[in-house]
């Protein structure tokens, strides 16, 4: 008589440093499932052991033999049996470990944003992890990467970075950017569009601030020009012409250099003024100052003593610093 019953082996086991959580859920419930069927192998391989136990010692001349051997087959049947309880143990834990994640990061998101993606070969204390936080409550945005490989940049690597905007909700005196300069950069670009007055016409102008205050100081601003010529002793700069016609805004565009100098009294900067629609000029323009100083930011005027008309849009951007 021999033992004909057969214990399955079991399935590879899941694995959550490697496996998806789609994978790891599969594997944990194959191995559960398994495990399950294991005691009824185990039970009948038993039974046959248990048979041929009877039937050795039925044999005296083989009686003892047989009897150890039977013994042997139950002993390493116990251990199988054992070993089938851990794995079962184990297949039960993973699937409550999978429950919980499904529970946590929902059932078709394969990760939380709270965790690290991936990490770095040489050195694990190096990891990335993705920010959600910005996207609409029910809504699932698409990232779709070229087909090449290359560095990811930042929204700051670029060399003009966008610093600040104020669009008039309301009509006002002057627009003001007194403190938007800072030692990040040393170059900045101005741009302005549809700078009309509320009534009447008036001259558009720049004043630039040292510490937060505007500079007003006779001789102080110089320019030239390739369609008008200016004054040498300016309070200010020349910008464009304005009116309150709804095609009257000035629109403008220019460069100032070198604001963080402390020993350079010569603010260079150089503007192409597009003016309004049938006007348009180019200009080159110059901030002189006694004691030099870094720039701060700077002011936007009218001589015509009236307020900028709602809509005014003003922008500032930096050049970034290699």
């Amino acid at each position: 008589m021999t033992i004909t019953q057969v214990i399955t082996a079991l399935p590879a086991a899941p694995n959550p440093a490697t496996d998806t959580p789609t994978t790891f859920s599969e594997k944990a419930a194959a191995s559960v499932l398994a495990q399950m069927a294991l005691p009824t192998e185990i039970n009948a391989w038993r039974v046959q052991a248990n048979a041929l136990e009877s039937n050795v010692n039925a044999k005296e001349s083989n009686a003892s033999g047989f009897a150890a051997d039977a013994l042997g087959y139950k002993n390493t049947a116990q251990l199988a049996a054992d070993a089938a309880q851990g794995y079962r143990d184990n297949a039960h834990d993973w699937a409550d470990a999978a429950a919980a994640s499904a529970t946590t990061i929902g059932t078709t998101a394969a990760f939380s944003d709270a965790n690290s993606i991936a990490k770095n070969a040489a050195d694990n204390s190096k990891q990335v992890k993705f920010n959600l936080s910005a996207i609409t409550t029910g809504t699932t945005r698409t990232v779709t990467l070229p087909n090449k490989s290359g560095t990811l940049a930042m929204t700051d690597d670029g060399g003009l970075v966008f610093l600040g905007e104020i669009i008039l909700g309301s009509a006002a005196a002057s627009i003001d950017f007194l403190n938007i300069f800072s030692s990040a950069y040393d170059r900045y670009m101005i741009t302005g569009e549809d700078l009309r007055v509320v009534s009447g016409t008036a001259t558009v102008r720049l004043r630039f601030a040292v510490g937060g205050s505007v500079d007003s100081t006779t001789n102080s601003y110089g320019a030239n020009s390739y369609s008008s010529t200016l004054t040498l002793n300016s309070t200010s700069l020349y910008l464009g012409d304005t009116n309150n016609a709804a095609n009257g805004g000035t629109y403008f565009e220019f460069i100032v250099h070198d604001t963080n100098s402390v020993t350079n009294t010569n603010k260079r900067t150089r503007m192409i003024g597009l003016g309004t629609a049938t006007t348009g000029s180019q200009f080159h323009g110059a901030y002189y100052r006694a004691t030099a100083a870094a720039l701060s930011g700077f002011s936007i005027i009218n001589d015509g003593g009236v307020n900028f008309a709602t809509g005014a849009k003003v922008r500032v951007y930096g050049f970034k610093k290699a």
